[in-house]
This record gives structure tokens, C-alpha cells and sequence, in this order.
């Protein structure tokens, strides 16, 4: 009998890595780089014989671990004051252990409150007569096809929000806003344009200004005044 040999799969080869400190209970801050990189070289020489397709991130770490490997064999020159070379693998690796950590928090948050729903059940084939008297098994009526869509958008509302979008705004219905509140502006005088924003009821209607605000600068003169990079904007008709 033929043993079946398997190999365990990672994501990417930062997971398998984080797999092995794990499992082995090490120092992520003092990695045994050579033991490292021989259990990852293993592991690819495993893949290639189960003729398994890795991406080419598998082969750059482990032409990083390569290179780590070979500048800890080196001796270091104390007053050189050069940095560990184990100090870029050790930095992505804490990457990867905060985003699995994250992903897998959501994840038990997620179960928690139970998930997604369960589809509902599927009703049994319908029997109707052919054409030829015989009958038919799994063929509907158009209006079970309705029904059966009915109770879809029912189950989908029962657990969802659904957002449909406003009226849309159009940019020129603001252009003849803001002239309106302009001409109505003493001579000379500033106006906030965050007043004007501020009564808007929706940030629809508030970026609809801003562009109107740009169009009729571009129409018409206008002075516009803003001291620095976010400071408030000032506008008002060209003296």
C-alpha cells in the first residue's frame, strides 16, 4: 500500500513561519535564524515534491531567510554599531501576527452574534403535467417563481439594512443658490463658506456646494480667501 503523505497548508509563508514560532514556543524577538530557515527550506522541498504551486513570495522569504542566515554567520564588527539582520524578517512577522490576531477577533465577534442567517429551507419539486400529460418534476408556475422570490427579499430584509440613495443634487441648482446668497452679501463684505455648508441637511447637498462653489468662481469673478492648508474659506464678489 502506497502511504499517502500530506502537507500542511499556510496562506502564506509569514503564517507558516508564525506556525513554527508558535509551535515551538520561541522568541520572535531572537529567532534561531538557521533552524528557521531549515524547516522553511524543508517545507518547499516538500511542495515541490507533491508538486504543489507556491507564489513567489514563498521563494523571496526564504531568499530573505537565505540572506539572513548568511549575514549571522559573519562575524559583526562591534564599533560598526550595524543593525540585526534579523530585524526586517522579525518586523514583518509582527505585522502578520497582529493582522491574524485581528481577523481572528472579528471573527469570534462575528460567530458570536451568529453570523450570517441560514437560507431558508428549499420548497419541494412541484409536480405539474407536461404537455403530453406525463409529469414533470421540479417545473413552477410563473407565479411560484414570484412567490419564491418574495420569500428571498423577505429573508434578505429580515437581517439586512438596505440603503437606498437620495434625490441627487445637481451642482447647478447650487450655482444659482450661492449667486442668490452672494448678491445678497453687502458689498465687499466676506462670507463664511462654512455657514453656507452648515445649512445644507445632507453632505450630498454639502459637496454639491463646494462644486458650485468652484463653477462659479470659474463663471464669474470672485475673490476666495483661505490663509493656510484647511483654514476656513472666505468668498465674495470681486470688487
Amino acid at each position: 500500500m502506497t502511504p499517502t503523505v500530506s502537507l500542511e497548508r499556510y496562506e502564506g509563508p509569514l503564517d507558516l513561519l508564525l506556525a513554527r514560532v508558535r509551535q515551538q514556543e520561541l522568541d520572535i524577538f531572537d529567532l534561531p535564524i538557521a533552524e528557521i530557515t531549515r524547516q522553511f527550506l524543508d517545507y518547499l522541498d516538500a511542495a515541490q515534491h507533491l508538486d504543489v504551486n507556491l507564489g513567489a513570495e514563498w521563494f523571496y522569504i526564504a531568499s530573505l531567510l537565505i540572506h539572513i542566515k548568511s549575514r549571522s554567520l559573519l562575524p559583526r564588527d562591534p564599533a560598526a554599531n550595524e543593525p540585526d539582520p534579523r530585524e526586517e524578517l522579525v518586523r514583518q512577522l509582527l505585522d502578520r501576527d497582529q493582522l491574524t490576531g485581528a481577523a481572528e477577533f472579528l471573527e469570534a465577534q462575528w460567530a458570536s452574534y451568529g453570523g450570517w442567517p441560514a437560507p431558508p429551507a428549499p420548497d419541494p419539486p412541484v409536480l405539474t403535467d407536461g404537455e403530453d400529460g406525463a409529469v414533470v418534476a421540479g417545473s413552477i408556475s410563473l407565479l411560484e417563481v414570484l412567490q419564491l422570490a418574495q420569500k428571498a427579499v423577505t429573508s434578505i430584509t429580515a437581517s439586512q439594512t438596505i440603503a437606498l440613495p437620495s434625490d441627487p443634487v445637481a451642482v447647478e441648482d447650487m450655482v444659482h443658490v450661492l449667486e442668490r446668497v452672494l448678491e445678497g452679501t453687502p458689498r465687499g463684505a466676506w462670507l463664511e463658506f462654512s455657514q453656507i455648508c452648515a445649512e445644507q441637511p445632507s453632505d450630498q447637498h454639502r459637496s454639491a456646494v463646494f462644486l458650485a462653489l468652484l463653477e462659479l468662481a470659474r463663471r464669474r469673478p470672485l475673490d476666495l480667501d483661505q490663509p493656510e492648508c484647511f483654514a476656513p474659506i472666505r468668498v465674495r464678489i470681486a470688487i
